[in-house]
Formats: structure tokens, sequence, C-alpha cells
């Protein structure tokens, strides 16, 4: 069985809310986006505030789920042509892993999303999405 995050609509805010507990793998990133995007309630327009709660597990993540996970977002991009706007505001509620670290410079650098921030508190990501600053 493949741990999966809560995913939470604000539709008053524009966000999907992904949040991250227990096991995070490859295959399990890749189940909830595609859940997320068959959700009658998606929309490609909605900023993303990914959480990764004290107790998630992400040691499991290698280099190669890495570079597929940057694969498959710029693929998804592309055919989502809204999400050209799109911001991520990411929360390691426990420090940043080594990485994942560097899964989110990728696509920071090559423009998966328009741009992306680091937390280490939802509080101050959500501010940040909500304020439209880039």
């Amino acid at each position: 069985m493949v741990d999966l995050p809560q995913i939470q609509f604000h539709f008053d805010r524009g966000v999907v809310e992904w949040r991250w507990s227990g096991r995070v793998t490859l295959e399990g990133m890749q189940t909830a986006v595609l859940q997320a995007a068959r959700d009658p309630s998606w929309d490609a327009r909605f900023d993303h505030l990914v959480v990764f709660s004290a107790d998630a597990d992400v040691s499991g993540l290698q280099l190669p789920d890495i570079s597929t996970t940057d694969a498959n977002l710029r693929r998804w991009q592309s055919s989502e042509k809204k999400m050209a706007r799109v911001r991520s505001a990411t929360v390691f509620e426990r420090g940043l892993a080594g990485g994942l670290q560097e899964l989110w410079q990728r696509m920071a650098a090559g423009g998966a999303y328009r741009e992306i921030r680091l937390f280490d508190n939802r509080e101050d990501a959500l501010a940040w999405l909500l304020s439209h600053d880039t």
C-alpha cells in the first residue's frame, strides 16, 4: 500500500494543499498528482502548497526518483498551459532533505513552476502564496 497525502482545495484562496506524512515514495507522489488532477475540484491555475510534516519519511527517495518526478512535472505542465503561472510553496517541517532540496532547485531553475519557495512552516508559506509577490 502506498502512503498518499491529504489533499485539500482552498477555493477561496486559489490553492491546492498536499500534506504528506508517513513514507513518501515516487509512486505515492505520482499517484497523488494524478488523483488531484482527476478530482472535479481541480483547477490547473491553483497555486500549490506542499507540506512535508515532521513525521514524513523522505529517506527512500533517490536521485532517479527525483529526476523522474521532475520530468513528469515538466510533461504535465506542458499539457496544462494554465500551470505556467502557478507558484509552489513547499514546507519541510523537519528541515530539508538532501535529495528533495535538489529536486526543488531543479524545478525552480528549469521552469516547471513559475516560482518555488521553501519554508519551514505552513503559515509563512501560505502568506507568501496569498501575497501575490514574486
